[in-house]
């Protein structure tokens, strides 16, 4: 456990572990079973200190008892407290008014954090592989019971394509239930972040489909977490989204014209020519950026071999850029390459893009 009642105050296990002088006093009183479990309805009121070498500073019962916020430390892991106090101090230094592991009013729940903002009380909770339907069932209705609002940030690879379809109950809940319908995922070193978001329109015209990418990420440092209008997003996010958005647009709409200019032409040709032939039906395209490209090229096993993490490659609409990852699509033999441009990273998937000839090796 994290906190304890030493005088009538909260204390942090790991802000008095920062110096001997403020530890020692402690120490003494633990010695003299002066600390208190900080759940008031614990059946085991003292709590001892504990720090060395191997464990972190924290308080454990003197004995066994019925305790929540020893329910809730005994739920807990190493993953989950590093994720905790790295988000706290993160906040903590935005100068946000924070609490960590707070017994929500009327529940045996705690939270891992809580921010007043606004005179708003907004849980954030750290979910990863683990965390049942059932654990965000109960947090979700307890913090609705007493007006809290709740968010959520999940532990993961936070470098890569989260999948909605394919992954763990915690990640497709908030691509499905969060106010933005997108999702925050934290490294395990509670260092790196990104942000996803899935784009649900369509792109398909007259049987053209302009191939479009449907998710949408972002990574930065956890310094550019930030709270805007209530909810968590990193800096930028909504700007290069939206512009991501609009650019899909802008190539779909030069595509349909592309098309209805194509179907036009040839409607022309067919009247110049009478035949009692009917024309030969438009065969199905590619478009990128509204214009036809050129036939498909056969992709083989060993030009997709050739493309492995350190390979550099040229694009033909972004350029000169570096693979950085290569990863297998989840039940499919296609691959998804993550790639570094000059001001941007970028995930496409490779098969696509060589049968279009968009991609190739320098």
């Amino acid at each position: 456990m994290l906190y304890a009642l030493y005088n009538g105050k909260i204390i942090s296990a790991e802000e008095i572990a920062e110096k001997e002088s403020d530890e020692t006093p402690v120490r003494r009183a633990s010695g003299r079973k002066e600390l208190r479990c900080i759940d008031p309805e614990c059946e085991c009121k003292t709590v001892f200190y504990r720090h060395g070498k191997v464990k972190r500073p924290h308080f454990s019962h003197a004995r066994e008892g019925r305790c929540d916020y020893g329910d809730f430390d005994r739920t807990d892991n190493s993953e989950l407290k590093e994720a905790r106090i790295a988000l706290y101090q993160h906040f903590k230094n935005l100068g946000y008014s924070v609490e960590c592991e707070k017994k929500l009013p009327d529940s045996r729940l705690y939270s891992h954090l809580l921010l007043h903002i606004g005179g708003k009380n907004i849980v954030i909770q750290i979910a990863q592989s683990s965390t049942s339907a059932n654990r965000i069932y109960y947090m979700t209705q307890a913090c609705e019971k007493c007006g809290y609002e709740l968010r959520w940030i999940v532990l993961g690879i936070y470098s890569e394509i989260q999948w909605e379809r394919d992954n763990y109950h915690a990640m497709r809940y908030q691509y499905n239930h969060s106010t933005n319908r997108d999702l925050l995922v934290l490294d395990m070193s509670a260092e790196k972040i990104s942000q996803h978001k899935i784009d649900e329109n369509e792109y398909v015209y007259k049987s053209h489909d302009l191939g479009a990418e449907k998710y949408f990420f972002m990574n930065k440092g956890i310094s550019s977490l930030r709270i805007a209008d209530n909810e968590l997003t990193l800096d930028g996010f909504t700007e290069a989204y939206n512009q991501w958005l609009i650019q899909k647009q802008k190539d779909f709409k030069e595509m349909k014209q592309e098309i209805d200019a194509l179907e036009s032409r040839r409607k022309a040709d067919s009247l110049l020519k009478p035949t009692t032939k009917h024309p030969a039906p438009l065969q199905p395209a590619t478009y990128h950026k509204g214009k036809p490209q050129a036939p498909r090229i056969i992709v083989t096993p060993e030009m997709v071999s050739q493309y492995q993490a350190g390979t550099k490659i040229k694009h033909t609409i972004r350029g000169e850029g570096v693979i950085i990852s290569i990863t297998k699509e989840p039940n499919s033999e296609l691959h998804t390459i993550e790639v570094q441009y000059k001001h941007m990273t970028r995930t496409h998937p490779l098969e696509e893009f060589l049968k279009r000839g968009m991609i190739k090796i320098l």
